[in-house]
């Protein structure tokens, strides 16, 4: 009987684990990406974007940023935005919106240095 209870308790411990990523995952996540959103006035900044097969600039009214390609430890993509990025906790999004197909390409090719 112990070996069913033990059993029972480490299927509710999962579950409830599961249960806590699952919340953590499609809603805290969400709702912390559009606060934090909100709250950086400076992603609300339309950037105008160059970029050649050495460097990819960034430039808005708030300042310019230059990064050659080496910079990026990776260059990831999703249907919606490439993502170039700087570490494991700072990045640049690009949405592909503002990209024709070539030029979305073009920026992938670059991959990570």
């Amino acid at each position: 009987m112990a070996g069913i209870a033990e059993w029972a308790y480490m299927m509710l411990l999962i579950f409830t684990a599961l249960g806590a990523i699952l919340l953590s995952i499609h809603i805290l996540l969400p709702w912390r990406v559009r606060r934090i959103f909100a709250q950086q006035k400076s992603l609300h900044d339309e950037i105008h974007i160059d970029w050649s097969d050495e460097e990819i600039a960034f430039k808005s009214e708030r300042g310019y940023f230059k990064f050659r390609w080496n910079d990026f430890v990776k260059i990831a993509e999703s249907k919606e935005v490439i993502i170039l990025h700087q570490s494991d906790v700072m990045f640049n999004f690009i949405p592909k919106r503002v990209l024709s197909t070539d030029q979305a390409a073009s920026m992938m090719s670059h991959g990570a240095g």
